[in-house]
């Protein structure tokens, strides 16, 4: 028998999920991954208010166009569009937290994350949400320039 978490039935979760203004909604490109993200969707269309699902970005991770699955699938799966997909690019990525340093700014997985990053900046600037990212202090901005070095 199947259970939902009881904590995201807390009044204060559902509270703090509409703080959000987007919510990353994160899956990869295989078949156990499609079905826990086509359970998660359903609980949270279940647990939010009517038209949360439109603040929903599907982010595919570890991304490769070689794959079986394609990004096509994953959108008519989810009946979302992908907003991003994050490259595969393990060397790189494993080679940077094994030497504890950022990853190179050149590679793929890089350049996909300054995407992201700028596309969620700018719908937080179009919502008219003011984007802390743009100051050094903010959580965002130190999360994206230990990941990947920026250039002012």
């Amino acid at each position: 028998m199947s259970r939902a978490c009881t904590c995201s039935r807390h009044p204060k979760t559902r509270r703090k999920w509409g703080y959000s203004v987007d919510v990353l909604f994160v899956t990869l490109l295989d078949l156990l991954s499609l079905k826990k993200a086509t359970r998660s969707q359903a609980l949270l269309n279940r647990l939010l208010k009517p038209g949360f699902e439109t603040r929903l970005k599907l982010l595919v991770n570890r991304y490769s166009p070689d794959d079986v699955i394609t990004l096509e699938d994953v959108r008519d799966a989810l009946r979302l569009e992908v907003y991003q997909s994050l490259r595969n690019d393990y060397a790189s990525v494993i080679q940077s937290i094994n030497a504890g340093d950022p990853v190179r700014e050149s590679s793929p997985f890089a350049r996909d994350v300054r995407q992201l990053a700028k596309k969620l900046i700018k719908a937080q600037e179009q919502d008219g949400v003011k984007a802390k990212a743009a100051k050094k202090g903010s959580f965002l901005w130190r999360a994206i320039s230990e990941l990947v070095p920026h250039s002012s």
